[in-house]
């Protein structure tokens, strides 16, 4: 049986942040044969915005000052928008272009400006599928659930882990940054062609806890 194409022949990719995740879904690129651009990069053909990472778990203040919440959104969303956007005319130019955004979740547990953010994100996502779905660019957001990575287990310790994975997560185990690099490459491939503007969780079932 012949190989399939994926489609990633002569393509370029800008993947954002600086952890765990963006290391393996560049690595996964690079394995179908992308080329992984440098930092600044904009004449690119994938974008993958991994950077993404939660500062705060907590709940934000109800009295925190305008400059918090400038802070949050600037962090979270507008530097995200700012990577797509200046990708974008390269992306038209060449009739296709693939938009992944690594995201948090928007389902509120608590009050957080983060929640804003990562909602920003989805919603800019879509509505922006509606101006550049005809010149063959497609962008969707990806919602892990709680990653096995050092930051994790720096935040939590292992007993304080087992019982959220217990209590959780229907698969009994975390996400993997390999299973967010790889449907990050199946959505940035040729045979994702026809999917765009979705928010896809990958978390073991956790989404079941979401409304």
């Amino acid at each position: 049986m012949m190989a399939r194409d994926w489609g990633f022949k002569a393509k370029k990719a800008l993947v954002t942040g600086d952890n765990e995740v963006a290391t393996a879904v560049r690595s996964a690129l690079s394995a179908e044969g992308t080329q992984i651009a440098n930092s600044g990069d904009t004449n690119v053909h994938i974008v993958v915005n991994a950077s993404a990472d939660i500062r705060n778990p907590m709940s934000t203040d109800l009295g925190a000052s305008s400059e918090t919440w400038h802070a949050d959104m600037a962090h979270y969303f507008d530097e995200t928008r700012k990577i797509t956007h200046s990708a974008l005319p390269f992306m038209i130019e060449n009739e296709f272009g693939r938009v992944v955004n690594v995201i948090g979740s928007f389902e509120p547990m608590h009050f957080n400006s983060e929640f804003a953010a990562w909602g920003a994100i989805a919603a800019w996502s879509k509505s922006l599928t509606r101006e550049v779905g005809k010149h063959g660019i497609t962008i969707n957001s990806i919602q892990p659930g709680l990653i096995d990575c050092d930051t994790t287990r720096k935040k939590w310790s292992g007993e304080e882990l087992k019982a959220y994975v217990s209590k959780r997560i229907p698969t009994g185990q975390m996400c993997k940054p390999l299973d967010v690099a790889n449907i990050t490459t199946y959505l940035c491939s040729s045979f994702a062609r026809y999917i765009t503007g979705t928010v896809i969780p990958v978390d073991g079932g956790m989404s079941r806890h979401q409304h």
